[in-house]
């Protein structure tokens, strides 16, 4: 059946955005900045023409999922007043028909008003996405067509949202006039998470010495989404064991779960000997290169452990080089505490060794690998010359043996450390916030300078 236009269809899709309110849009405050130039451009646009401002027409949010890209597209609608109605259209219902319908009706019947096109890259990809077919072509050609009928001063707002960045929608759909003002939607930072968890947790009764900051600390890169499932997943956990109030314990234990339904089976005594001695190694050289505040959480789990550190104030990419240096070095440090402790190492250091080729390889791709050249190593061709091939071999080569060859000077000055945080830490299973802290000191870690 063919997918037609109807106002009918459009107003099914109406959405009433009026009882939101701006304490419920929490976790992403580096948007809501964003979104305040917006509405304060939307609400009164002759003041904004003044200035010399044209409010935006079409606006791209974009970023992973779960980071509240809908959520926010229906604040700023609330906050345009009760005379701006909220459409809410999912791409994957769109033909075009109905894209130049909606528009259509939209400026007559609603020129104050917003349209979302929720997940607009199921069409909205570069046109040599070798994913498109004939119905996705005609819908962005469409949708272009449609977006060049919008008035600067008048008519609907477009907004749509895109789980992929911008820089792979197609570049006549994203430029100026059309969907030009882009507003990227970024994980939550600690401060955020903290205070997600405790409003999806508000309506839930809780334990009062509930430490809400070690857990934002260990939901690092969750989405608020992800968060809210936690919080719930948690409260699962507490009815499970016929408790009406949930505790901290829930709480780390569904962060722990992340997701999954089936626990973990016990692992073997002797596996577990040697997951806390290879992560006890990690967390020697996250110390004794960066101080015991680089290291925020450890734990076990079959077949490997997890040992969690970095700063996440600084994005990874600007962060500054000796950082990467050092975390190719605790990467490494895992399968060395195995050697010296348990006198030969393990296959379980087969991840360590990957992010350690990925961080030599991002350096060696910027020249900060030896005499490596600065190179954008995804645009070479497979083919490329043996030259450059062995070039690059060297880079990664020389870097992966230095960091190992200091990763084993750390642990030779640290091995009686790293047994006494190893039987800290496979007593304990899992170690955080002050626990962890206290374990570290116990053990007495050598500094970097001392190995």
């Amino acid at each position: 059946m063919a997918r037609s236009f109807s106002p009918a269809w459009l107003e099914r899709h109406r959405v009433d955005v009026g009882s939101l309110a701006r304490s419920d849009v929490v976790g992403i405050g580096h948007v809501l900045a964003e979104v305040d130039a917006l509405v304060a451009r939307l609400r009164d646009p002759e003041r904004a023409a003044a200035m010399g401002l044209e409010p935006p027409r079409g606006i791209l949010f974009w970023g992973e999922p779960g980071l509240g890209k809908t959520l926010v597209a229906r604040h700023l609608a609330a906050s345009l007043g009760t005379g701006v109605p909220f459409y809410e259209v999912s791409a994957d219902e769109l033909t075009p028909e109905r894209i130049r319908g909606s528009l259509r009706h939209l400026a007559a019947a609603h020129p104050r008003s917003i349209l979302y096109l929720d997940e607009i890259d199921t069409f909205g990809m570069n046109r040599d996405f070798e994913g498109h077919d004939p119905d996705t072509r005609m819908r962005l050609t469409a949708l272009l067509a449609a977006l060049d009928g919008l008035v600067a001063t008048a008519g609907p707002v477009v907004i749509a949202s895109s789980n992929r960045p911008a820089r792979q929608l197609d570049p006549a759909l994203t430029r100026s006039g059309r969907l030009g003002y882009k507003v990227r939607f970024d994980a939550p930072d600690e401060d955020e998470r903290e205070a997600l968890l405790r409003l999806f947790a508000r309506d839930i009764p809780t334990e009062p010495d509930i430490d809400w900051r070690s857990a934002a600390r260990l939901t690092r890169t969750k989405s608020p989404a992800d968060l809210r499932q936690i919080v719930e997943d948690a409260a699962g956990l507490a009815l499970a064991a016929d408790r009406d109030i949930l505790d901290g314990a829930d709480l780390l234990a569904a962060i722990r779960r992340d997701g999954t339904i089936e626990p973990e089976p016990a692992e073997p005594a002797v596996a577990r000997r040697r997951i806390a001695v290879h992560e006890s190694g990690h967390v020697a050289a996250c110390v004794a290169l960066r101080g015991p505040e680089w290291v925020y959480a450890v734990r076990l789990a079959m077949i490997e452990g997890v040992t969690s550190y970095g700063d996440e104030r600084i994005p990874v990419h600007l962060r500054p080089d000796g950082e990467h240096r050092d975390a190719l070095v605790v990467a490494l440090a895992g399968g060395a505490a195995e050697e010296a402790l348990l006198g030969e190492a393990s296959l379980g250091g087969r991840e360590d060794v990957k992010r350690a080729t990925d961080v030599a390889l991002e350096r060696a791709g910027v020249g900060l690998a030896g005499r490596a050249t600065p190179l954008a190593l995804e645009r070479l061709e497979p083919n490329v010359a043996e030259r450059l091939k062995d070039d690059l071999a060297d880079a990664l080569i020389s870097q992966i043996e230095a960091a190992r060859e200091r990763a084993r000077a750390i642990v030779a000055a640290n091995v009686e450390a790293i047994a006494r945080f190893a039987v800290a830490l496979e007593a304990a299973g899992e170690l955080t916030g002050e626990p962890l802290a206290d374990a570290i000191a116990d053990a007495g870690f050598v500094a970097a300078e001392a190995a």
